[in-house]
Parts: structure tokens; sequence; C-alpha cells
């Protein structure tokens, strides 16, 4: 299981991508919603938690069921990123002036922001692929937010995750149908 994928179906691949996902969107949606209760502490916390046991979940997931060995350096880099965005992505939401707009630009730079931190921390090339699934992502989580709100929590998170699991499958497995992976 060196650093070659194993290969899986497009639904096992969206299972486990949809467990790395909902650590970090759970974690994310909780603080999100102590944020605009004005309990920013516990909004902190919950982005702290929620962004290192995800990074730390994706390692491990990415090693046991689909055969890549992430890099140590991968994973402090999204152990301090992802928190990183998420207090970026909340503070963004709660402004006033944010909308469905600024949704995708912001949201598109902060994907390319992490897919270039992780590329960064291990000294390699752009991954475009990669870069192009995170910068559509992440617009995508923020334009759901705005769709779900009226969703009971847990639905939100899992309505959320749901979507933007499919989108990151889809582009890789495009990717691997391309010859890029």
């Amino acid at each position: 299981m060196a650093n070659s994928p194993l290969p899986v179906s497009f639904w096992q691949e969206f299972f486990w991508e949809f467990v790395q996902n909902i650590v970090l969107l759970t974690g994310f949606f909780i603080a999100l919603a102590l944020w605009r209760q004005g309990r920013f502490g516990p909004a902190v916390g919950c982005m702290l938690i929620g962004g290192v046991l995800g990074a730390w979940n994706i390692r491990w997931i990415e090693a046991k069921f689909k055969g890549h060995a992430e890099s140590l350096k991968v994973t402090w880099t999204n152990s301090v990123m992802m928190p990183l965005l998420m207090l970026v992505f909340v503070a963004y939401l709660a402004a006033s002036w944010s909308s469905g707009l600024t949704d995708l630009i912001i949201g598109a730079a902060g994907g390319f922001a992490l897919s270039a931190a992780q590329r960064l921390s291990i000294k390699a090339s752009l991954d475009v692929w990669r870069s192009a699934a995170f910068a559509i992502a992440f617009p995508l989580t923020l334009v759901s937010i705005r769709a779900l709100a009226t969703l009971p929590l847990a639905l939100t998170i899992l309505a959320s995750t749901f979507i933007v699991t499919l989108l990151i499958v889809a582009i890789h497995q495009g990717s691997k149908k391309w010859g890029r992976s």
C-alpha cells in the first residue's frame, strides 16, 4: 500500500470521502452556529477540534482505505490550515457584506490556498486537478450553507457533506479517466 491508490468504485470512494468530509464540516457548521450566537470561544474550539481531527482522520483514511500514505508534513499543514480556513469562512459568513457572489470568490481562494499549502509543504508542484476540486468544492460549501440555512443543523451538515463529496469524487474520478490522478 505504498503510494499507489487502490482501485475503488465511485461509491466506495464516495463513502470514504464522505467520512473524511463529515468530520470537517460538522466542526465547521457547529462553529458557525455558535459564532452567530456570539459564542466566539466555543466556536473557535469547534474549529480547532473539527479541523485537527479532520486532518488526522484524512491521514488515517487515505492510508487505511485508499492506499495513499499522506505525508506527515501535509497532515500538519492541514492541521493548521483547516482551522484557519474555518475561522476565515465563519467570520466571512457572519459578515453583513457576504453574498452568493462573494461566496464564489472567497471559497475559490480558500480552496486554492489549502491545495497550494499542501503542495508547498512537500515541495511539490501544484496539482491542477486537486486545486480545481478544492476551488470548486469550497465555494459550493459556502453556497450550500446559504441554500440550506432553513434546515435543522444536522440535516444541513449531512446535505452539504453529500453535495461537496459528490463533487470532489466526480472531479477525482474524471481526472482518473483522463489519466490524471
